[in-house]
């Protein structure tokens, strides 16, 4: 049984007549007014994504780049390849990484990585023999509006063999 038909209405309380707040931060609120059991909150809107059609791009290492739509959020897939030989005179590591960050500087040093690439061939070998890998990989992060991102290589050798970004919003 609800309280206001045990007791009536506590002292000082009284229903309101306005519309539910809309949903928003949680707060204890300073109205003595009470809600009616029948009261009703406004529906919550879901804001849509859209995402764009994929934009291809033609990258260069350690260079700097925005989206394609920079006042957008997006969504960018470098794709990297690199060979790892293993010879009698040694092997090769090659990796690379993808750096973002709010200025052009992420070509040169400064930045968040967000991806990684490796590729390795180590150990030893007999004599007259040699082995070859290549290895591609996809690697996709999310640009914030107006960051910058780059690839680097931080070790031996690495190529972009294609890029693509789609706009977010």
């Amino acid at each position: 049984m609800p309280y206001a038909s045990q007791f009536g209405t506590p002292p000082g309380m009284r229903p309101s007549d306005a519309t539910p707040q809309p949903a928003g931060a949680a707060t204890a609120g300073v109205s003595s007014d009470g809600s009616r059991a029948d009261h009703v909150h406004a529906a919550q809107t879901v804001p849509s994504l859209t995402i764009g059609v994929p934009v291809s791009r033609t990258l260069s290492l350690s260079t700097a780049y925005q989206a394609t739509t920079s006042a957008k959020p997006a969504l960018v897939t470098v794709n990297l390849s690199s060979n790892a030989a293993l010879s009698l005179s040694g092997g090769t590591t090659n990796t690379a990484e993808i750096v973002v960050g709010p200025t052009n500087a992420v070509a040169g040093g400064t930045g968040t990585a967000v991806g990684r690439f490796n590729n390795s061939l180590t150990g030893a070998l007999v004599v007259g023999l040699a082995v070859n890998n290549t290895a591609m990989s996809p690697c996709s992060f999310f640009l914030p509006v107006g960051y910058y991102f780059s690839v680097r290589v931080t070790a031996g050798s690495a190529t972009i063999t294609s890029a693509f970004d789609q706009a977010l919003g």
